[in-house]
């Protein structure tokens, strides 16, 4: 797929950074995410979650040029409809209570077979 979701062309575009500072150029598009060709580092991936505007000649993004580092995937990701239950991503996550009420488990737990194991 060479386009995004409104169906603009993202191949050959230069990629801007925040700051507006030119980043490299879009090479490929595959889902949700576009393959950045830069002349200072191999190319790398990054999600069309990030884009924030695609004129005719440029894709503007929300990144800044310093943070982009963190961002960058050597691979597209996964689309999050090939996920299993991706929706509920937040239904993973527990609570600083929850985690300590869990570990608090275990560690009786482990005391339980230790004293059966030497007992």
């Amino acid at each position: 797929m060479n386009a995004n979701a409104n169906g603009t062309t993202l191949v050959g575009k230069s990629v801007i950074s925040r700051a507006g500072e030119e980043i490299g150029r879009v090479r490929e598009v595959k889902g949700g995410y576009f393959h950045v060709e830069s002349p200072i580092s191999a190319g790398y991936w990054l999600s069309t979650a990030y884009i924030v505007h695609a004129p005719p000649d440029v894709v503007w993004i929300s990144l800044p040029h310093d943070a982009i580092h963190e961002h960058r995937l050597t691979a597209p990701g996964l689309e999050p409809s090939l996920v299993p239950d991706s929706g509920r991503a937040s239904d993973l996550l527990i609570s600083d209570d929850e985690a300590l009420a869990q570990r608090e488990l275990i560690e009786r737990q482990l005391a339980d077979q230790r004293g059966r194991q030497h007992g």
